[in-house]
């Protein structure tokens, strides 16, 4: 081989070389998600890492979440620069007012309708009005959204549930559309709402599903290539389908064994704990801007 061919070949290489090296490695994303579990009051520990974000100044620029991380990820979706535990306080401070006010305005017809529970099962509970009712926390919801639809928010966002397919569940994943009434199905869970009976209910939760706990694999399919910032408040390890090829960040949110829900729901001592155990957790772990 001569000097010329040599040459012609070494550059050959070379060039095969750098192009190998430039195509196999990963391309940087251009975007971040924040992707947050379900986990019922659990959930307001959401809003703890998404405080923190906003102070490491983690810019999100798509959430997707399911149950009560749907709700702390619409309030943050829909204003982006308010600060996220405010927003989720706010909202049950008016869930508790909006109570209120249904209480008194019917407050005849269910005094009477708890003195027949009470001849019947001895109890006069007159707390129970203020639980979380998921109608009322859903008309709530709506008016803190502004009535907007998904496609209305600051911020792309994804939410699913379950809808019952014949004798089975099928996976609904929503991203338009009034949000409050997607984010209502998407938490549909007795454990957060009293009044939800799945035996009947048409839409429900997709916690069940390991997959939707915590939904990376449906948040990378939604927003391929993007950084996700998996936030992990289920007490479980997170579950990947296979062939997802976004980049993940895992958060994981201790969970305690015991929470007063009911404080929690109320916006209480309680919800504080939460929030500061979620900033903690974002503050441990090591995210790049």
């Amino acid at each position: 081989m001569n000097r010329a061919c040599a040459l012609l070949l070494a550059l050959a290489v070379a060039v095969g070389c750098s192009a190998t090296g430039t195509h196999g490695r990963a391309p940087v994303p251009t975007r971040t998600c924040a992707v947050l579990s379900v986990g019922e009051f659990y959930g307001i520990a959401h809003a703890g890492v998404l405080r923190q974000l906003q102070r490491q100044g983690v810019r999100i620029d798509c959430v997707v979440g399911n149950s009560m991380g749907s709700v702390v990820g619409a309030l943050y979706a829909a204003d982006p620069k308010a600060d996220p535990v405010e927003r989720m306080r706010g909202l049950l401070q008016a869930y508790v007012v909006e109570s209120e006010r249904e209480f008194s305005k019917d407050k005849l017809k269910y005094l009477a309708a708890e003195a027949v529970k009470r001849l019947t099962d001895g109890g006069l509970d007159l707390g129970a009005f203020r639980r979380l009712s998921h109608a009322r926390f859903v008309r709530v919801l709506d008016a803190a959204l502004g009535h907007r639809a998904i496609e209305q928010l600051a911020l792309p966002y994804a939410t699913f549930h379950q809808r019952k397919d014949g004798g089975g569940l099928r996976l609904v994943t929503v991203v338009a559309g009034n949000a409050a009434d997607a984010i209502g199905a998407s938490a549909a869970n007795p454990l957060i709402f009293e009044d939800i009976d799945l035996k009947v209910a048409a839409r429900i939760d997709p916690g069940a599903d390991r997959l939707s706990a915590l939904p990376v694999s449906d948040a990378c399919r939604l927003f391929p290539g993007a950084r996700l910032i998996a936030v992990n408040v289920t007490g479980e390890p997170m579950a990947l389908a296979a062939g997802v090829a976004c980049p993940v960040q895992h958060i994981v949110v201790a969970r305690r064994p015991v929470i007063d829900r009911e404080e929690a729901a109320q916006g209480g001592a309680e919800f504080d704990r939460l929030v500061a155990e979620g900033e903690a957790a974002a503050a441990s772990a090591a995210l790049r801007r």
